[in-house]
């Protein structure tokens, strides 16, 4: 995944946090897009993100935060922050879903 135009002063493994996020939760980059509240057609912006072509803005960022709860570009991300990260999403939609009457 790791390519040679990285941008940067981007952790090495920024990006690649930011995919193993993504695919631990099981969300395609156009549905991670709608979830950060942007159009469809920013999934290739997430591609450019998870392979640290570019860095996403601060508002960017922010919803990412917002989406997973952890930072995929700060210092102390790891594995670990992953599962949490995984289970405060799950939880969140098992809670919608059960306040919607889905489940």
């Amino acid at each position: 995944m790791r390519r040679k135009n990285r941008a940067r002063g981007v952790p090495r493994d920024s990006g690649e946090r930011l995919y193993q996020l993504r695919r631990a939760m099981g969300l395609t980059r156009a549905a991670l897009a709608e979830l950060m509240g942007l159009a469809r057609l920013y999934r290739s912006e997430v591609s450019k993100w998870e392979q640290n072509d570019c860095v996403p803005s601060k508002r960017h960022r922010d919803a990412i935060i917002d989406v997973f709860s952890v930072d995929p570009w700060g210092s102390s991300s790891s594995d670990a922050d992953i599962l949490l990260a995984c289970a405060a999403f799950n939880t969140r939609l098992l809670h919608k879903g059960a306040n919607s009457g889905q489940l």
